[in-house]
């Protein structure tokens, strides 16, 4: 009788961490596919103002977010399932289901608010997604491979969430000209515009107390000497094999080859 009691004692101790951890891994699949559903609802914003809103500075920032966004889904959707805990979501949630803190594109391009209000959502939105995947993060079941995916993609919505929080600073030019105007602002001088170079018909040439130069702020001895010692420095690195001094991350994808049609081009030889 004692033989047989203990024999089931060490049967069900072994056996309890087993389900313990398949426990932890189903919760651990629940929580991961509750990321990727939200991933796909802020994707979907993010692409569809890129197509919408007319400002090209925030257009080219959103359609990058997106782009960002869809390679996040695709890795999440791959680690998802190597869980072996169920299918991944395939799409976002419904309206009635959507996350509180994500961001409401639809009440922010229908209501006719400006491009400072439209960031300052947009930011306090990707603060919301930080906090989500940190949530996510601070789960103790998380296996390695999953860790160290959500780890890469919440740093990359933190470095995206800064250049959201330094367009901030960008001056609303039709806010601009309509202070310079009635003399609310006495004077401006801008060296960056959107677009750039402003066309001949903008009303900001218009201004007498506006000063517009064509983005050479850094065009003084001291800052050009820098950047060619950077230069010099990313180029010697280079064929050392050693880290940039300054590393800049390009997507390809993004660049649109011209097409040339060398028909009308008449040849002087």
């Amino acid at each position: 009788m004692t033989s047989s009691t203990n024999t089931t004692a060490a049967v069900l101790a072994a056996s309890t961490p087993v389900q313990h951890e398949a426990t932890d891994l189903h919760d651990t699949y629940k929580a991961a596919n509750d990321l990727l559903e939200y991933l796909y609802d802020s994707y979907n914003g993010f692409h569809n103002c890129a197509d919408d809103i007319k400002d090209t500075t925030l257009k080219s920032l959103f359609a990058q977010i997106a782009s960002t966004r869809h390679e996040m889904i695709s890795e999440l959707t791959r680690s998802i399932q190597q869980l072996g805990q169920g299918e991944p979501t395939k799409s976002g949630s419904t309206a009635a289901k959507l996350h509180r803190g994500l961001i409401d594109f639809k009440a922010l391009f229908t209501g006719g608010k400006d491009n400072s209000t439209i960031i300052k959502e947009v930011h306090r939105g990707e603060s919301y997604t930080i906090e989500k995947y940190q949530e996510v993060l601070d789960r103790k079941a998380l296996t390695p491979d999953l860790r160290t995916l959500l780890q890469q993609q919440l740093q990359k919505i933190k470095d995206q969430n800064k250049a959201v929080e330094a367009m901030r600073s960008i001056i609303d030019q039709d806010a601009l000209y309509d202070a310079l105007s009635n003399g609310q602002i006495h004077a401006a001088g801008l060296d960056v515009t959107v677009p750039e170079p402003l066309p001949p018909t903008d009303k900001l040439l218009t201004l007498k107390n506006c000063l517009i130069l064509p983005h050479i702020g850094s065009a003084d001895v001291t800052t050009r000497n820098k950047m060619i010692q950077v230069a010099i420095d990313n180029l010697r690195n280079y064929f050392e094999n050693k880290p940039m001094r300054s590393n800049l991350e390009i997507d390809m994808n993004w660049f649109v080859q011209p097409k040339l049609d060398w028909s009308d081009i008449e040849w002087e030889i």
